[in-house]
């Protein structure tokens, strides 16, 4: 194979995946009212309820359990989970808000 041969190659797979990208169309950047409300749900819950807990966890090297009974009883354990299996089915762009919010309370956590 020659150079041009692998040049043509390497523009042939580009020009495939740009195609592919005009296909799928751009991502979607906005977020549902019911997404804003579940991620500033977890923000509320690391800043008051992980963040003042992540230090002991830390210190005696525990399971962070209280803060996962926080996240089951708001439902939070379930947000990629599709809506018709009893979850909460969050687009991948929330759920990536929504752990984000919760790491900067406790990213054991996250």
């Amino acid at each position: 194979m020659t150079s041009n041969d692998r040049l043509v190659t390497r523009l042939r797979v580009r020009l495939q995946i740009i195609f592919a990208w005009e296909k799928i169309g751009p991502m979607n950047w906005t977020l549902s009212a019911d997404e804003q409300t579940i991620v500033s749900l977890i923000a509320h819950l690391a800043r008051e309820r992980f963040a003042p807990r992540a230090a002991d966890y830390d210190a005696e090297n525990r399971f962070a359990t209280e803060s996962y009974a926080d996240l089951r009883e708001h439902r939070l354990l379930e947000l990629t989970i599709p809506q018709e299996y009893g979850g909460r089915g969050l687009s991948s762009l929330a759920y990536s808000l929504a752990m984000r919010e919760m790491a900067k309370g406790d990213a054991s956590t996250a």
